[in-house]
């Protein structure tokens, strides 16, 4: 395989022409100015211009993602093309996750925790599409990090 991609997703990288995009497997979050969330909309800590990010801001992540109510989708109903084998890091027998890899914008990469990370931003606040992350920098969303809405044991 010549595309970067998660190996504990062994089905992707994946062709969605209804969409037309290529998935990796990961959450990207370069690109994003506004974070969405149960609690509102708030200014994103996430990179939009390289120049005027944040070394430590998040730009990608395994996909950690409650879809329609289930981690990780229900099967052939969820767009297996994009949540198939999701989340990529579990304990046996659950689908629940104990964390994941996240990239950061100056390159790096580290291994966080799942209880660390937080319900940042979504795309459908209709609780479809429920992701996770974690930043040390959340901006205006920081005095809400301990927000039971945010925290990943509401979402079991």
């Amino acid at each position: 395989n010549t595309v970067w991609t998660c190996p504990n997703r062994p089905s992707f990288p994946t062709y969605e022409a209804e969409f037309p995009q290529w998935v990796i497997g990961y959450t990207y979050f370069g690109g994003i100015s506004t974070w969405h969330n149960p609690l509102g909309h708030f200014p994103s800590f996430s990179p939009v211009k390289v120049s005027q990010s944040n070394p430590d801001w998040c730009l990608a992540s395994d996909m950690l993602m409650r879809v329609d109510g289930r981690w990780g989708g229900v099967p052939g109903v969820s767009r297996d093309t994009a949540y198939k084998d999701c989340p990529q890091h579990c304990l046996p027998g659950s689908k629940v996750p104990v964390g994941g890899n996240e990239v950061f914008i100056d390159g790096s990469a580290r291994w966080v925790q799942f209880n660390q990370m937080r319900y940042i931003t979504t795309w459908s606040t209709a609780g479809d599409r429920v992701g996770f992350f974690f930043q040390d920098d959340l901006g205006a969303l920081e005095p809400q990090r301990n927000n039971k809405a945010l925290l990943p044991s509401t979402y079991p």
